[in-house]
């Protein structure tokens, strides 16, 4: 019984070019690079402009098997989002356990 992560891959000439949504950030161009020495037969292309209809033909053209576009969320207003929900819920959590709770001097 052979393991599953011991099969042959289905295609030994897979190749992959790689990109990123229109305006990357430094940060996912760093991720880029790294990636691209993990995949075998990979190639980073800068997209520019370039609308994801012209990246496919072009890669097709040049004999990629695959094309990887990666994207990015700007995180600003899901993290204000986040914690202000968090906090209210620490708040409404603190008034609930303060009325619930009689406070006794001695």
């Amino acid at each position: 019984m052979s393991e599953p992560w011991l099969v042959e891959p289905r295609c030994a000439a897979c190749t992959a070019q790689v990109t990123t949504s229109m305006n990357p950030s430094k940060y996912i161009e760093e991720f880029l690079a790294e990636m691209v020495e993990l995949l075998p037969n990979s190639e980073y292309r800068k997209r520019g402009k370039c609308p994801v209809k012209e990246m496919c033909d072009a890669a097709v053209k040049r004999g990629f098997t695959n094309l990887l576009i990666f994207t990015e969320v700007t995180l600003t207003l899901t993290l204000t989002l986040t914690l202000t929900l968090i906090l209210t819920l620490i708040l409404t959590l603190a008034l609930a356990l303060t009325l619930a709770l009689p406070l006794t001097l001695t």
